[in-house]
């Protein structure tokens, strides 16, 4: 059994586990921990949407600048935005849709959903999974927090994940860092490879 509390400014519980499964053993107290503090966080969502819309084009900006020799990545992640933001905001005068909160007429579509988007998909085309996997994780909580407070619907925030996500596999290349090269010379055959380690 786990009874636990939630207001504005507190969490209290008290956990007790019956016998049963690891599986639910383990995961009941973090499931209460969830669902403690989930009311509270709500009224942070907006606010960490625009943390990320803001260190998500950070993160794939500091790898094309940092993490790459040269500057292939950071004018390909630049076409990528310029291309994101003119589509959307063109789309954003011309559609001239009302907000849910029925603010007016730049609903459509997100430009969060757009940067963010945009942001993900360069840094899975042109890292990979391995780094992609938590951009798109991130830019999907990003389009949730949109529409989760009221500033898009899912059709907005789709829109622009969308026109982010085409904007930068137009542009994206993936960054080689390894290079492998077969050699046959000379009576020999082997592989030259070369990258950063």
């Amino acid at each position: 059994m786990i009874e636990f509390a939630a207001d504005d400014r507190s969490c209290r519980g008290n956990v007790t586990l019956e016998t049963g499964p690891l599986l639910r053993k383990s995961a009941w107290p973090l499931i209460a921990v969830f669902f403690c503090w989930l009311k509270p966080a709500q009224a942070d969502l907006k606010e960490a949407g625009e943390v990320g819309v803001i260190l998500l084009p950070a993160s794939a900006v500091a790898a094309a600048l940092f993490y790459e020799e040269g500057n292939e990545g950071a004018i390909q992640l630049l076409k990528s935005y310029v291309v994101s933001e003119v589509v959307t905001e063109t789309l954003k005068t011309v559609i001239d849709k009302e907000r849910p909160n029925g603010s007016c007429c730049t609903a459509f579509p997100s430009g969060h959903a757009s940067k963010a988007f945009t942001a993900a998909h360069f840094i899975q085309r042109r890292y990979g999974w391995r780094y992609g996997s938590a951009a798109y994780g991130a830019a999907a909580f990003v389009a949730y927090s949109r529409v989760e407070s009221d500033r898009h619907d899912e059709v907005d925030v789709i829109a622009g994940a969308l026109i982010g996500i085409a904007s930068s596999h137009l542009f994206t290349t993936r960054y080689k860092e390894l290079q492998v090269t077969p050699l046959a010379q000379d009576g020999y055959v082997g592989l030259s490879i070369s990258g950063r380690f």
